[in-house]
Formats: structure tokens, C-alpha cells, sequence
């Protein structure tokens, strides 16, 4: 196993990853980042948020932005909330 380490960066600051964890391999690495950037990304702006991934040896592996799946949802629940809400409230 390799150890990872996943540093998360937004406009206005930064989060560097001290400690790490250890993958099977550089695919399992990679998919635990998007795992990240999809779960934090819900509590902050999506635009701005990107995991890197960086090896034991502080090798960049990649740059990892939450899944756009994940945007547009979080677009759809905001613009269509106080609808949804209202229009619940009719059929009651």
C-alpha cells in the first residue's frame, strides 16, 4: 500500500493534509479525493474547491474538483426549494 496525502484548496484558503492515508494503488487514491471534493463541496462553493492529491514523496498526482453531477445538484436544490416547498404546501 502507498500512502496519499489530500490537500484542499478553495479561493480564499487552503487545507493541507499533514497525516495522509494509505491506497492500494494511484485509482483508489484518486476516487477517495472525488469522494471529498463531492461530500466538502456541499458545504462551500463548488466552483472554487479542488482536492491534490500528492504522494509520500510530494509528487503531485492529480487536482481533483467535485463531480459536476454534484453542482448541478446543489444548483437544483437552491433555485427550486422555496418552489417545492410552496407548491407541497398547496397539494396538502
Amino acid at each position: 500500500m502507498r500512502h496519499y496525502f489530500f490537500d484542499l484548496h478553495w479561493v480564499d484558503g487552503r487545507f493541507i493534509d499533514e497525516e495522509g492515508i494509505a491506497h492500494f494503488d494511484d485509482g483508489s487514491a484518486l476516487f477517495y479525493a472525488r469522494r471529498i471534493a463531492d461530500k466538502i463541496g456541499r458545504d462551500i462553493d463548488y466552483g472554487s474547491l479542488t482536492v491534490e492529491v500528492r504522494s509520500r514523496e510530494g509528487k503531485l498526482l492529480a487536482t481533483v474538483a467535485p463531480s459536476e453531477g454534484r453542482g448541478c445538484e446543489q444548483f437544483a436544490l437552491i433555485a427550486t426549494a422555496p418552489r417545492a416547498l410552496s407548491g407541497a404546501q398547496r397539494s396538502l
